[in-house]
C-alpha cells in the first residue's frame, strides 16, 4: 500500500513542514503495529513482538536515514516503550518517536548534544500536552552523523548496547530507575526494577542523558525495551556471538522472547554501521527514509527543505485518512508495570542520482515478516 504527498517552498496557511513529519510518522507508526515483525535492509533490522501477555503493542522503534539538501546525513535508532501502568503508552510511544525524529531531520545541519536534547524536550512537551502527565514513555536512541560522530539518548529503562569482538555485549545506558541510580554502574543488568525517576511526559522536570560513542563504523549496536532485555545478558551474548547479519539476530531475539512467553512488549533494534548502505540524494532538497518493524517509508522535502517552517505541505494523493489517537482503556496489570516515582520522580558516501517519487509507504515490503 502507496501513499503519495509534495512537499514545496512558500507561505500557506497549511501545516509547516515540522508538524506535518510528526503526524505522517504517527500514521505510519501507528498503522503497522502486529503481533510479531521483522523489518531489515543491509546494516540493519528492527523487530517487535507483542508477546503472549499482553493485549497489545505500546512499543514502538525505527530507524531513520536522513540527508539534508546540504548533504549533511545521519543514521538514527530508536525504541519508545509506552508505559502500560499509565493511560495510553501506545499513543505516547508514536507520539514521542514521531517528535524527536521530526525535530532531527528540522535541525539536520546542525546537529549536536544541545540540538538532540530540544528534540527529547519538544517529544516530552507534545506527550505531556496531550496526556497531561498520565501516560508516558521511555526514549533511548542512536545518532550517528555522516561526519564519524554519535551520540547515545537516553530517558526511562530501554537501553543500549555496544557490541564487538574485543568487549562483547556492552550495556552503554544506565536505567533511569531507583536501583540504577543507587547502584550506577554495580546495578545488575539482569534485574529490572519498574520504579522510573524520569520518563518522556513526565514535564518539566525531564533530563535526558546525552553522551558521545566512540568507534561507531567497527561496533554493532543493539537497542532494547525492557521486555527484550529481560532475557537476560547471557541469551542477548549468545545471539549476537552467533550471528553476523543484524537481521538475523534481531529475528532470534524476538523468537526466544516469544518461545519463553516474555511478560511485555519485546522490540529491538540492531544497527551496523559498517554494513549499511547510505541512500543516494536523488533531488535538491532533503531525503528521509523511514523503517519500522512492519514497513518502510520514503519522504522527499523539496525547495526550502526540512527547516523552511514555514512551507506548505500538498497532498497529491493519499487514500488514508488522518492517523487516529488510540482508544482509552485501562491496559491489565502486568508484573514488573513501570510506576510514575514523582518526587525524583560509514561516513555516508552519496551515490549517483536518479528519479525517484516523492514520498511512499511500504507495508510489509522486501526483508519484512510478520505473524499477527
Amino acid at each position: 500500500m502507496w501513499s503519495h504527498v509534495k512537499i514545496s517552498a512558500g507561505r500557506n496557511e497549511g501545516a509547516t513542514v515540522n508538524q506535518e513529519l510528526s503526524r505522517r510518522l504517527q500514521f505510519f507508526l501507528e498503522r503497522g503495529v502486529s503481533g510479531r515483525s521483522t523489518q531489515s535492509a543491509p546494516g540493519l533490522a528492527i523487530g517487535s513482538l507483542r508477546g503472549p501477555v499482553r493485549e497489545d503493542n505500546q512499543d514502538r522503534a525505527a530507524v531513520a536515514y536522513m540527508v539534508s539538501k546540504s548533504g549533511a546525513a545521519a543514521l538514527v535508532g530508536v525504541v519508545c516503550d509506552g508505559m502500560g501502568g499509565m493511560a495510553e503508552g501506545g499513543v505516547a510511544a508514536t507520539l514521542a518517536t514521531s517528535e524527536f525524529l521530526a525535530a532531527l531531520v528540522s535541525n539536520l545541519d546542525n546537529l549536536s548534544p544541545p540540538v538532540i536534547s530540544v528534540a527529547v524536550r519538544n517529544a516530552n512537551d507534545a506527550v505531556y500536552r496531550q496526556l497531561g502527565g498520565n501516560g508516558g514513555t521511555t526514549l533511548t536512541a542512536l545518532v550517528a552523523l555522516g561526519t564519524g560522530h554519535s551520540w547515545a539518548v537516553h530517558v526511562g529503562d530501554s537501553r543500549l548496547y555496544s557490541v564487538d569482538d574485543t568487549d562483547g555485549l556492552v550495556l552503554l545506558t544506565r536505567d533511569d530507575t531507583i536501583e540504577g541510580v543507587v547502584k550506577g554502574s554495580q546495578a545488575d543488568e539482569d534485574s529490572l526494577d519498574s520504579r522510573l525517576l524520569q520518563f518522556i511526559g513526565i514535564g518539566d522536570s525531564i533530563d535526558p542523558h546525552i553522551f558521545p560513542v566512540e568507534g561507531q563504523v567497527r561496533k554493532r549496536f543493539l537497542l532494547t525495551s525492557d521486555g527484550a532485555h529481560s532475557l537476560g545478558r547471557k541469551i542477548l551474548e549468545g545471539i549476537f556471538r552467533n550471528t553476523r547479519g543484524a537481521v538475523d539476530a534481531v529475528r532470534r531475539l524476538t523468537y526466544i522472547a516469544d518461545a519463553t512467553n516474555v511478560a511485555d512488549n519485546a522490540t529491538a533494534v540492531a544497527l551496523s554501521m559498517a554494513d549499511f548502505s547510505p541512500v543516494p540524494q536523488f533531488h535538491s532538497g532533503s531525503t528521509l527514509m523511514v523503517w519500522s518493524p512492519s514497513g518502510a517509508l520514503e519522504i522527499w522535502l523539496q525547495g526550502g527543505g526540512a527547516d523552511s517552517t514555514d512551507s506548505p505541505i500538498k497532498r497529491v494523493a493519499s487514500g488514508h485518512p488522518a492517523p487516529k489517537r488510540e482508544k482509552s482503556s485501562k491496559p491489565k496489570p502486568r508484573a514488573g508495570s513501570k510506576r510514575n516515582v514523582r518526587e525524583k520522580v560509514k561516513d555516508f558516501k552519496e551515490k549517483p542520482k536518479s528519479q525517484r517519487p516523492q514520498l511512499s509507504i511500504k507495508f510489509g515490503g522486501d526483508g519484512s515478516s510478520s505473524d499477527d
